[in-house]
C-alpha cells in the first residue's frame, strides 16, 4: 500500500504540472500498473488536488483508463501505418 501511495503521489504531482501547462479535459492512464485500479488512482487524484494551483483545473477533468490494454500503442501505430499506406496509393 505504501508503494502505491508514494508512486501515486509523485504521478499526481507531475500530472498537476501537466494540467497547468495543457489544461486537458481528459487524462487516460494505461500500462500494467494501472491494472491495480483505485490502489493507484486514488493517491494520484489526492495528490493532484494538493498540487494544482487552483482546484478549477480539476473541474470537468475526466480520469480514465485505457480500454485496449497494453496493446493500445501498438494498435495505434498499426492504424497510422495503414492510413499512411492508403494515402500513398
Amino acid at each position: 500500500m505504501e508503494a502505491f501511495t508514494r508512486a501515486g503521489g509523485f504521478i499526481g504531482q507531475a500530472l498537476a504540472d501537466f494540467l497547468h501547462i495543457f489544461n486537458p479535459t481528459i487524462v487516460i492512464f494505461g500500462g500494467g500498473v494501472i491494472q491495480s485500479g483505485d490502489l493507484i488512482l486514488d493517491p494520484i487524484k489526492e495528490s493532484m488536488k494538493r498540487n494544482v494551483m487552483n482546484l478549477s483545473y480539476l473541474d470537468g477533468l475526466q480520469i480514465a483508463t485505457v480500454k485496449l490494454g497494453d496493446d493500445a500503442g501498438l494498435l495505434g501505430a498499426l492504424a497510422q501505418a495503414r492510413n499512411s499506406l492508403a494515402r500513398a496509393k
